[in-house]
């Protein structure tokens, strides 16, 4: 597996959900033949309230992919497939340039 990180990105912790993140991230680019890039951890400015602060949440690039709103659902049903534990944005006003995705298990 290969996934880059931008320089500059702190990754708080590096726990199940990262871990878990990465592996569904990984999976979903290498059908597309691409190698993913995270642009964001809990490093910057974000939403008051963000996930980002508390290492809950990562941003990932989508420069050069041919697709991403289809990588976009893709990743999402690959993360939460049996149980929501991911939310993913993309293409919306705040995450027309990245994919954010932040672990943020829904009670059943």
């Amino acid at each position: 597996m290969e996934i880059h990180i931008k320089q500059g990105v702190w990754i708080l912790y590096i726990n199940d959900p990262f871990l878990a993140f990465c592996q569904g991230l990984w999976e979903v680019w290498q059908r597309w033949g691409d190698t993913p890039t995270i642009t964001s951890g809990c490093e910057g400015q974000h939403m008051e309230g963000s996930l980002h602060y508390k290492g809950l949440a990562w941003d990932v690039r989508i420069w050069g992919i041919h697709d991403p709103y289809t990588m976009a659902q893709q990743l999402d049903r690959h993360l939460n497939a049996g149980a929501k534990m991911y939310d993913l944005r993309y293409g919306d006003e705040y995450h027309r340039y990245h994919i954010h995705v932040e672990y943020d298990p829904k009670e059943r």
